[in-house]
């Protein structure tokens, strides 16, 4: 089925299926989970560096290095499902349909918004095509699964009467929530609306507006990708509470294709508080029929007595119009959200949520969605912050309000806070940190910098680019220059390097010691990386996604051999022993999770060790691991509590790169670096021990591990 390849891209292989919805359902609510399931499927361009070309302009043009066909044969629909993927700054991927043309385009910053995932596709086969920009390194694209829709449809109804009565409708503010099976609605403030219920669980990632019709068989179809938004899974606000007290606002990401909201590409409904509209109307996307099965539909009905918080009306409606407008038909203004059903054929009502849900009308009025600076439009190599744990800085973080934000791009900081990661960053001469910086509320000190502890003016550490303090301590470098207070973002590039070295941990600074404490600062698009190298590519990189990557167990240790998985975060007597969470991704390789608590599968009765294969340096380069160790209890066993982070070069001896003997160590992702030479072979090893002494608690972990050319 492959229609064409360059240089290393590799053919999907189907695996397997794992059966999807739809979800056991509500006794009144109205979802109706879309028929799916996922195929196991396996693709793989390859990775590329600094395809492409850059103009006599100065234009950066991407260049094809893999292109192919992925086909599950015979189903309706399709979405890829990628694996592990690095998606450089000037690099995209395009997908097509070749049932319908219909083409999505992801870059670095919309493949993150689409979390993992790509738009679906009418038909059983899609064109993936990734392009590479002049100057990315280790471009790759892996797919490793494949949803696929399921001929038929699911068979629910809450008609008012004998007869289904609805008709089709054109109206572009309304649109299916998919593969919930919902329906979400835009108003006029820029904020979506769809009953809580449809936020609740999983599989609310997609807002399709203005599906085409169903095929006669009822099986959904898509519209092309340039009227499908991805759903920011961490903007929901909800509540699931029943009758009258239903409802939800969610947010979606610009459209990969036109960058627009949907909002100001198919229009709003204004809305308002009103219990008494005579007529009521219910457009949305339920279940039905032959083609008319959720393609968007509409019908009327009496309002049969509204009443605080619940709309009661008896407009047809079916599963699938959760989260459908209740329309005043005279104004064509909504009034609430419909969530319900209760009509049948002998009659009754269906209902919603009125705005006179207090904290609902509190909600759709908040402010947000404008207020802050906007999108940073981070792109490749942004530091997840997601990925790292904060914590108070020194002793000044006396209003500790500070939110990881846009899906973990930024910092927002607000009143008197310091905050500094628990990991540790490697910072040599050639390290540099860019990030972006807005605030529309200035405060005494805006800084970023890292520190090697919580003493705040021992040594100049922290980089101020903006304030009204004039700051004397010693731990202040002048940054210029100065953020110029427009409220917008504004980029840095710290030669940190150039200030100080050595294992540092990132501090943000936002202070502000009296007054009205509404000072802010978003810290945006974080990179730290490495300047003067050749700028080749990466003899590995291993995060063990996929695996023990060849790494072997051996040691006397009687519980906790190294196993590849999540760590899941244990503390005792108020020592943190194991992390909660990979370094990078999902998975790395440590001692055993503590499913039933604390000591339950720690290191115990000897030594655990976990080794490398042999790994073949081609160009001279830096080696990285990032480990932790965590350690409860000190000095009760000299000589058999311990932790050795090694390498051995070219058959040697074993070298430490980090060791910790009988003390006490809070457990924290921290990296480890070294560098090797072209032709050099090297392998690690990470060795924990708990000695004979009883009572210790002793965890270790690897991951992220890294030989690039400098």
């Amino acid at each position: 089925m492959k229609l064409s390849m360059l240089r290393s891209g590799f053919p999907f292989v189907a695996l397997g299926l794992i059966l999807l919805g739809p979800l056991a359902s509500h006794v009144d609510a109205q979802p109706s989970e879309l028929l799916r399931h996922t195929e196991q499927v396996t693709w793989d361009s390859g990775m590329h560096h600094g395809q492409g070309k850059i103009g006599d302009d100065g234009v950066e043009s991407a260049g094809l290095v893999a292109s192919d066909i992925i086909s599950v044969s015979g189903v309706p629909w399709m979405q890829l499902k990628f694996g592990d993927s690095r998606i450089g700054n000037k690099s995209r991927i395009e997908i097509s349909s070749l049932l319908d043309g219909s083409t999505q385009v992801l870059d670095a910053k919309s493949f993150k918004e689409w979390a993992g995932q790509s738009a679906y596709f009418n038909g059983d086969a899609v064109e993936i095509r990734f392009y590479v920009g002049p100057q990315d390194r280790r471009a790759r694209v892996q797919v490793d699964a494949v949803v696929v829709g399921e001929w038929g449809r699911p068979a629910e109804k809450s008609i008012c009467g004998p007869s289904d009565n609805r008709v089709d409708s054109t109206d572009s503010r309304v649109g299916r929530i998919d593969p919930i099976g919902c329906t979400g609605w835009m108003i006029n403030n820029g904020k979506l609306l769809t009953a809580g219920h449809c936020l609740a669980g999983s599989g609310n990632t997609t807002l399709s507006i203005n599906p085409p019709k169903s095929t006669s068989g009822g099986t959904v179809q898509f519209p092309p990708a340039d009227r499908q938004y991805s759903i920011v899974q961490s903007s929901f606000d909800f509540v699931n509470g029943g009758v009258g007290n239903d409802w939800g606002i969610f947010a979606v990401n610009n459209n990969s294709v036109t960058g627009l909201q949907p909002m100001a590409a198919h229009g709003s409904f204004a809305f308002r508080q009103d219990l008494g509209p005579s007529t009521i109307r219910i457009t949305g996307f339920g279940v039905d029929s032959g083609s008319d099965n959720q393609s968007n539909q509409t019908h009327t009905g009496a309002n049969t007595g509204s009443s605080g918080t619940t709309m009661r009306y008896n407009a047809d409606t079916q599963g699938g119009n959760s989260g459908s407008p209740v329309i005043d038909e005279a104004t064509n203004q909504a009034v609430g959200i419909h969530t319900h059903g209760g009509c049948s054929s002998s009659g009754g009502n269906n209902s919603g949520t009125s705005f006179f849900k207090a904290d609902l009308w509190s909600a759709v009025n908040a402010g947000g969605g404008g207020s802050g600076p906007g999108d940073p439009s981070c792109g490749a190599g942004t530091l997840d912050l997601n990925t790292l744990s904060f914590t108070s800085y020194s002793n000044q973080n006396s209003t500790n309000d500070a939110s990881v934000e846009d899906g973990g791009d930024t910092m927002h900081l607000t009143g008197n806070t310091w905050v500094r990661s628990t990991q540790s960053f490697n910072i040599t001469p050639n390290t540099v940190i860019d990030f972006k910086f807005a605030s529309g509320n200035q405060g005494e000190i805006h800084a970023i910098g890292f520190d090697d502890n919580d003493t705040l003016n021992d040594n100049p550490r922290h980089f101020q680019f903006w304030g009204t303090q004039n700051w004397t301590g010693t731990g202040k470098i002048g940054l210029t220059p100065s953020y110029n207070g427009s409220g917008s973002y504004q980029s840095y590039s710290v030669p940190v390097g150039q200030s100080y070295t050595g294992n540092m941990r990132l501090v943000f600074t936002n202070d502000k010691d009296s007054g009205t404490l509404n000072n802010e600062g978003y810290f945006a698009c974080v990179d730290i990386y490495e300047t003067g190298g050749g700028g080749g590519g990466c003899d590995l990189e291993e995060s063990f996604e996929s695996g023990a990557g060849g790494w072997t167990g051996s040691g006397n240790c009687a519980t906790g051999s190294f196993v590849v998985g999540t760590p899941d975060g244990v503390s005792n007597g108020g020592v943190q022993t194991q992390v909660s969470g990979a370094q990078d991704g999902s998975n790395a390789l440590f001692s055993a999770s503590n499913s039933g608590g604390a000591g339950t599968i720690d290191i115990d009765g000897g030594e655990c060790i976990a080794t490398s294969p042999v790994y073949n340096v081609t160009a001279n380069s830096d080696v990285s691991a990032w480990y932790f160790h965590g350690q409860r209890d000190a000095g009760d066993d000299s000589a058999g509590d311990f932790f050795h982070l090694e390498i051995s070069v070219n058959g040697g001896a074993w070298t430490s790169l980090q060791s910790y003997g009988d003390v006490t160590v809070n457990a924290a992702w921290t990296q480890a670096t070294t560098t090797a030479s072209a032709g050099d072979s090297v392998r690690l090893r990470i060795r924990a021990a708990d000695g004979s002494s009883a009572g210790d608690l002793i965890e270790a972990g690897i991951d992220n591990i890294s030989i690039c050319e400098q």
